[in-house]
């Protein structure tokens, strides 16, 4: 159930996140990360250049399934800076709200302002 998600993220060491490749190329972030974060969970991800431009250096992201494993391996075995980055990370998308993730995604299908008419199509 999602609305049991965020004891789940917040109780789990690392969550994982993907994003699909359209994602990626665009730079927009998964939802799923802002979740993850806002509930004091630690999340590693694929890389993404959306999430730096973001979270900066709080969501470590992976670009093989080797460098996955060592990440992993390396936050379990440091929990103190495990535990750093999600405070960190948890401010950064405790202060994101949806109007902003909205004016991201809009910028990047190629609007500026949210509120303004879809064009019609001929």
């Amino acid at each position: 159930d999602y609305h049991d998600l965020p004891d789940i993220y917040g109780a789990s060491l690392i969550s994982l996140n993907d994003h699909y490749p359209a994602m990626i190329e665009a730079g927009i972030v998964s939802p799923r990360v802002f979740d993850i974060l806002a509930s004091g969970g630690f999340c590693i991800s694929d890389a993404n250049p959306g999430l730096t431009d973001i979270f900066g250096d709080a969501v470590p992201q992976y670009r093989s399934p080797d460098e996955l494993r060592r990440l992993v391996r390396h936050f379990l075995d440091h929990p103190d800076e495990r535990a750093a980055m999600m405070a960190s990370g948890r401010a950064i998308a405790l202060s994101s709200t949806w109007a902003d993730r909205s004016r991201t995604l809009m910028t990047a299908a190629g609007r500026n302002d949210p509120r303004e008419p879809t064009p019609s199509r001929l």
